[in-house]
C-alpha cells in the first residue's frame, strides 16, 4: 500500500511540474548573420549589424540606429517600423540597432 501511495505522489508531482512549466519566450526578431547561424533577439536588445545579412521580424518592431554599443546615442536617421513576418537587410551596414514594440 505504501508503494502505491508513493507512486501516486511521484506521479502527481511530475504532472504538476509539467502543467506549471512555462513555455520558452518567443523571440521578437531573428538575425541571419554572415556566419550562417541565426540568432534570436528580443525587444530592447542592442545588437551590432556589421555581420548581419537579414533581419526576420517575428512581430512588428520599430528600430532605431545608434552610434555606440550601449545604444544610448541615436543616429540622425528616423526610426524604421517593420511589419510582422517581414525579412529585410539592415539599412546601414555599420552601427548598432535597438528595436522596440511599436506604439499603437
Amino acid at each position: 500500500m505504501k508503494t502505491l501511495s508513493f507512486y501516486l505522489l511521484v506521479t502527481a508531482m511530475a504532472l504538476m511540474k509539467t502543467v506549471s512549466a512555462q513555455p520558452p519566450p518567443i523571440s521578437h526578431m531573428v538575425l541571419f548573420c554572415k556566419t550562417g547561424s541565426p540568432k534570436k533577439i528580443f525587444y530592447d536588445d542592442c545588437f551590432n549589424v556589421e555581420n548581419v545579412v537579414n533581419v526576420g521580424y517575428v512581430v512588428p518592431a520599430t528600430c532605431q540606429y545608434f552610434t555606440d554599443m550601449t545604444c544610448k546615442k541615436p543616429t540622425s536617421d528616423p526610426p524604421v517600423t517593420h511589419a510582422r513576418r517581414a525579412i529585410a537587410p539592415p539599412k546601414n551596414s555599420k552601427g548598432y540597432v535597438k528595436c522596440f514594440q511599436p506604439r499603437k
